[in-house]
């Protein structure tokens, strides 16, 4: 998806996230109206700094994007909110997962819910402590804070030198994270990046906080504005964007989408992915919908010479369970991209051997540390890369290699395609022996 995008779409496109309002504001600073929060797709509203390096820490807040647009707000001399706060993703289809997604998946930071309204890739930090002496509940801090979800902890702290081992479960449609398991008393605290699960109404309350903590008054409540799926018509086009008669009263312009695409490429970032599909129908098909970003990468496979036949996409991360790709489709692609005037930014993005991104800890010590730069594709019981490499002569290779359903951990299966990789580009014909008398 990567590579359609470089394709399709321009490298300077920016999206922007704003408050607005359709309601007045008088000479007592008095918003008369709802405050809505609009979100458009930047995935990248979070104390992540761009461009993106892997290594660089993140000082500032995770929600730093709602303090900025507060701060704007309260610049403009607004006192009060006569009204609701309202979380608006409608720029976006309401699909948060994908159809065949796991369950298990959901409560994890690699299943977060896409939204146009994303903060902080709608995740948030729990960090679990030992308790002071045995038998007592571990603590478990929270960042960003979120009060609409409750804690159910049924952890222990168990003796020193014992086992740790803790469990973590958000049933579908509840609100409640349930914690239970042991901590010895001498663990070191152990920190898990969860999903949230209304990422537009955790965005409209943390703005209604921040307005609070400024003094700015909200006498409204806070709800959603979403577009359903059952909304659309059966064509894909031009009714679906709105662009409703309000004030912007503050504004965060995203970085280029391009530096988006490292951050996917290099880290897997699922929700990237899955938002990047949309921002693709958003802005060729005017539909953020999963439908309308699948036929502008429909489009573009078939472009790339690509046959149908050969894939079956259902979802921007892979993450879909009936998600199909055959290995010559990827090469197919990659070669394609080899030819076109984005290549080299394309290989870019990509992981390098030994070096960062998803293969940092691969092919290290090997004649192919930086000479790989593939992606890697990871679920229970597959493991994939495909990518291209330069073997030690110098020679350009494109490859894809897939291995699904096997039985063996991740590790011993990453293991086994790096060693295959190795051996094909290292292999030598064997110097025949010269024959002749004795």
């Amino acid at each position: 998806m990567t590579t359609t995008a470089l394709a399709r779409l321009p490298a300077d496109l920016r999206v922007h996230t704003t408050l607005e309002s359709a309601g007045k504001i008088d000479k007592y600073g008095r918003l008369n109206g709802d405050l809505i929060f609009v979100g458009r797709g930047d995935p990248n509203l979070s104390n992540r700094p761009l461009p993106f390096d892997p290594k660089a820490s993140r000082p500032e807040p995770p929600l730093m994007a709602v303090e900025t647009l507060a701060n704007q707000l309260a610049a403009r001399g607004i006192r009060v909110i006569d009204g609701d706060v309202v979380g608006d993703d409608s720029f976006y289809v309401n699909e948060p997962y994908g159809d065949h997604w796991g369950w298990d998946d959901l409560t994890w930071s690699w299943g977060a819910p896409v939204s146009a309204l994303t903060l902080n890739d709608n995740v948030f930090s729990v960090t679990i402590f030992p308790g002071e002496v045995v038998g007592d509940r571990p603590f478990i801090a929270m960042e960003p804070f979120y009060l609409s979800l409750r804690i159910q902890n049924d952890l222990y702290t168990t003796a020193s030198g014992r086992e740790r081992h803790i469990h973590i479960e958000r049933l579908p449609g509840r609100s409640v994270l349930h914690f239970w398991g042991a901590v010895p008393l001498d663990a070191k605290p152990e920190q898990e990046l969860l999903a949230v699960e209304e990422p537009a109404r955790l965005a409209a309350e943390a703005l209604r906080d921040a307005l609070l903590t400024r003094g700015i008054r909200v006498y409204g409540d806070v709800r959603v504005h979403h577009r359903e799926v059952w909304e659309l018509g059966p064509k894909i086009g031009a009714s679906f964007l709105e662009r409703p008669n309000r004030t912007v009263l503050a504004e965060i312009v995203s970085h280029p989408f391009r530096e988006d695409l490292k951050v996917i490429a290099k880290v897997s970032q699922n929700l990237h992915a899955e938002m990047l599909l949309r921002l693709l129908g958003a802005q060729l098909k005017e539909e953020g919908s999963v439908r309308a970003g699948l036929q502008v990468e429909k489009e573009f496979l078939k472009e790339a010479g690509v046959e149908e036949s050969e894939y079956l996409l259902n979802d921007g991360s892979g993450m879909d369970s009936q998600n199909l790709v055959a290995p010559h489709a990827m090469v197919q692609l990659l070669k394609y991209v080899w030819s076109q005037p984005y290549r080299d930014v394309f290989i870019e993005l990509l992981p390098v051997a030994g070096v960062d991104g998803t293969i940092a800890s691969r092919f290290k010590g090997t004649p192919l540390a930086e000479r790989v730069f593939a992606k890697t594709g990871t679920l229970t019981h597959v493991n994939a890369l495909s990518g291209y490499a330069t073997s030690p002569e110098a020679e350009h290779f494109v490859f894809s290699m897939f291995v699904n359903n096997h039985s063996q951990e991740s590790k011993i299966a990453t293991t086994t395609l790096d060693k295959i990789l190795e051996t094909i580009l290292t292999y030598r014909e064997p110097t025949p022996r010269k024959s002749g008398k004795k």
